[in-house]
């Protein structure tokens, strides 16, 4: 406890109305109802690693509550063994209390005390909140790298070149250096299988999952379970899939999980068995958004230099705005060097759960 204020665990059941109070002074008016539904939507029995578990920073002067966070709970692969990761989200403290040891208090105070529970704490927090968690204890071990792909190069011209007529002269030859370059005049789908844009997340996409032997020594839970909850029943986005099926249609080779917003898509996962799938499958995705006639295609990483090297090869280009990866071990967690190397990662944007 500090001189004026206390964290103490905040029943989403029960206390579903303090917590939902503070996201409400904290969000505008015209958020009010996707606040709502946002709580709803991560608090439920559909979500695989549960309900999430809650916090209030409290005034004990005025005796209010005058802040929250919470740590989503998800299922991962360590070395083909189960382990459970926490996630910050939600932290918010209200306006008048918005001070740098407010807000400190509360993190590193729900900080110890997963860590001497022995749970880790992973994620990728905006500029503000990775700030204040570094104080608290928690540490950067990489960067989240966001990459994007010019497809139509015609709306960027636009914007230098004022002649409709220029544009498109200049921008023929410019997408089809960028279709060469980026491998999309040469590769075919491979051999035995084929595209498909599948509505659900089948028994397939568990197959593919638990089949998998593909080295990446830490990965998130893609089971169906949870990609119907990430996905299907995500209430703020319209998530598509692109994917590669056996030509008999009863094997799933490898997939892209996407939205389409302001004329781009976005990348919120890919996964495949081999790398050499996994760069096609990027390939073809490409071939179809320009089908779709979008500017571009965006994704973000952070993890195996060679998923980053798929990303340089195929003329994905790195973007300035990277967001640190941040990383707090248990007490007593094993293997923790091995956790620290980001060479031992895969985790796409969509892991985040909460895309911004």
């Amino acid at each position: 406890m500090s001189q004026n204020h206390t964290v103490i665990s905040a029943d989403p059941q029960t206390q579903k109305s303090s917590i939902l109070s503070i996201w409400h002074k904290n969000t505008s008016k015209s958020d009010a109802d996707e606040v709502n539904i946002k709580f709803d939507w991560c608090n439920n029995d559909n979500n695989p690693g549960g309900w999430r578990q809650y916090w209030f920073l409290k005034d004990t002067k005025n005796d209010d509550y005058i802040g929250t966070i919470s740590m989503s709970i998800r299922k991962y692969k360590v070395w083909d063994q189960s382990f459970y990761f926490y996630r910050g989200a939600d932290f918010m403290v209200n306006k008048e209390h918005r001070k740098v040891t407010p807000a400190k208090f509360l993190i590193s105070s729900v900080h110890e005390e997963l860590k001497n529970q022995n749970k880790s704490i992973i994620g990728c927090p905006n500029r503000a909140a990775t700030a204040i968690m570094m104080r608290s204890g928690v540490k950067s071990i990489g960067a989240m790298s966001n990459y994007v792909k010019v497809i139509k190069s015609a709306k960027y011209l636009s914007r230098i070149i004022s002649s409709k007529l220029v544009v498109k002269l200049v921008s023929f030859p410019i997408d089809l250096m960028i279709m060469i370059t980026g491998k999309e005049i040469f590769n075919n789908v491979p051999l035995g299988q084929k595209i498909a844009h599948l509505t659900d997340f089948d028994a397939r996409f568990d197959d593919l999952w638990k089949g998998c032997k593909i080295d990446l020594p830490i990965i998130g839970d893609r089971s169906s379970k949870y990609l119907k909850w990430r996905y299907n029943n995500n209430p703020f986005r319209e998530y598509l899939i692109f994917s590669f099926i056996g030509d008999n249609e009863s094997n799933l080779h490898g997939y892209i999980i996407y939205y389409i917003e302001n004329d781009q898509a976005y990348i919120s996962d890919i996964f495949a068995c081999e790398l050499s799938i996994m760069q096609s499958l990027l390939i073809e995705f490409s071939k179809y958004t320009r089908s779709l006639n979008l500017s571009a295609v965006r994704i973000g990483f952070f993890g195996k230099k060679d998923i980053h090297g798929i990303f340089k090869n195929l003329k994905f280009y790195k973007r300035p705005n990277e967001r640190n990866f941040v990383f707090s071990p248990g007490i007593n967690t094993d293997s923790i060097g091995l956790m620290q190397d980001p060479e031992n990662w895969y985790f796409m944007m969509g892991d985040e759960e909460e895309e911004d």
